[in-house]
Formats: structure tokens, sequence, C-alpha cells
């Protein structure tokens, strides 16, 4: 039986392929290494009871590739899905660590919002966490235009305006190099953010903002 990758790219399994043995139930033929790829897929996808199935009748491992790539991580992916039901089962039920993965910073890039929330409020993760290039849930939430996200992080997650990642951006110069200019808005407006700020070629918000690709520099102007 050979062992699970630890470094490739997450396994190419298909939505079809995992409903397909766990209708038959027939686990025969699943070797570690392709039962540590369902795994991922069935995160992936979002199929829940698959998971369980490979899981607790299979005798799969939850995550499989744990100690390997972060990316890997059933923990990651889940959180950078937005898959909060299966997050809860592995990290409540299952008992999986869920430090060092970057499920929160993950979960903020892509504005779900009810993750960030749940990964905070249980103590799973901190808001202290950042990512590869030091930029913490607000700024990758910033980056993305999630206001909704970026709102509840100032108000109720313990995050900071004053927070930079690499190049000593601010959340409200991450907002306007994007273009996001509705995140903007309400970083100045209502958010505590300082127009002031500059980057680490001494760029303000402003001129950040007409090199975005959505205009944002007009937008800031007529504003």
């Amino acid at each position: 039986m050979s062992d699970p990758p630890r470094h490739s790219p997450v396994c190419d399994v298909s939505l079809e392929e995992i409903e397909s043995l766990f209708s038959s139930g027939d686990d025969s033929k699943i070797d570690t290494a392709h039962g540590a790829c369902l795994v991922l897929g069935a995160v992936e996808h979002r199929h829940f009871l698959g998971l369980r199935w490979l899981v607790e009748h299979c005798g799969f491992s939850e995550n499989p590739l744990a100690g390997g790539y972060w990316h890997h991580d059933t923990v990651f992916i889940s959180a950078s899905r937005g898959h909060l039901e299966i997050l809860k089962w592995l990290v409540k039920e299952r008992g999986v660590d869920a430090s060092g993965t970057k499920a929160l910073v993950s979960a903020a890039a892509r504005g779900h919002l009810e993750t960030v929330q749940w990964l905070l409020r249980e103590g799973v993760s901190s808001i202290r966490e950042v990512n590869v290039f030091k930029q913490s849930a607000l700024l990758v939430a910033a980056c993305g235009g999630h206001l909704e996200t970026v709102q509840w992080l100032l108000r109720e997650g313990g995050s900071s305006i004053g927070e930079t990642g690499n190049l000593n951006r601010t959340a409200l110069l991450i907002a306007a190099s994007w273009g996001h200019f509705e995140t903007v808005q309400w970083l100045i407006k209502e958010g505590g953010a300082c127009v002031r700020d500059r980057n680490c070629d001494h760029r303000t918000v402003f001129l950040v903002a007409c090199a975005s690709p959505k205009d944002a520099g007009l937008k800031l102007l007529q504003w």
C-alpha cells in the first residue's frame, strides 16, 4: 500500500467519482494514496456524507496530508471554500489541529464571513494570523473588496485599522489599489482610516487608486 503524496497538487477527483463510490459502498479497491485524494476531493466539493464515509467507514485520515503543504490541509480547504459544516466537524468532532493552517486569512480573503466569525468566536484561529505576505484577515478581506467582512473584523473581530502587511500597506491602501471604492469609502467615513496613509513608495491613497483597474481614482476625485 503506497503512502499518499505529501507535496503534490491537490488530487484531481471529481464529484461524480466520490458520489459513485459513496453510493456503491465499495471501498475494496481504494488504496491509501487514492483515499487521501478522495478525502481532499470530498472536502473540496462539499460532499459531507462522502467525507464521513471515507473517514468513519473506510478508515482514511480526515487530514491525510497534515504536516505537508498547508494548501492541502483539510481545515484550510474547508475554510477557504466556506464549507463551515465540514470545518466544524473536522475541528470539533475529529480534533483536527487548525494551528498553522491559515484558515482565518483564507476564509477572509474570499469573504466567507460566517466562517471568519466562527473561527474567531470559537478560538480556533487568532486574529494575529497572517499569510506568507504578512497580511492579516483584515488586509486580505480589503484586498478582495469584501466589505461586510472588513466591517465585522473592525467592529467585533479585534482587527486594527492601522495593521500593515508587506510594502507597508494598510487596508485602505490595499482596497484602493484593487479599485474597491465602496470599501475605500467606508474605511474613510466610518472605519477610522487615515487618508494620509502612504505605502513603501510614499504613494497616497489617491495615487494608488489612480493605478487601480476600476477607475477608483476618478471615483475618489468625484467623491
